[in-house]
C-alpha cells in the first residue's frame, strides 16, 4: 500500500531528469511545491472491500 499527495503527480516533460526528479518526489511522498493542502490517495494491491461510504465525491457527474 502507498499513501501519497495526488498534488505531486505531474505532467510529463520533455527532459528525462525532470520527469524522473518528479517521479521521485511523488514516490517519496515529498511536499507538494505548490503549497497546497494535500489531496490524499491510496494506491493498494490486490481487492478491497469497502465497508462504508462517506461521503461521495462529484456525485452528479
Amino acid at each position: 500500500m502507498f499513501v501519497g499527495d495526488a498534488n505531486n503527480c505531474f505532467e510529463a516533460t520533455l527532459y528525462k531528469d525532470k520527469n524522473l526528479l518528479l517521479a521521485k518526489r511523488y514516490w517519496n511522498n515529498c511536499p507538494n511545491e505548490d503549497g497546497v493542502p494535500s489531496v490524499k490517495e491510496i494506491l493498494v494491491n490486490g481487492d478491497i472491500k469497502v465497508i462504508e461510504i462517506i461521503r461521495e465525491i462529484n456525485a452528479n457527474v
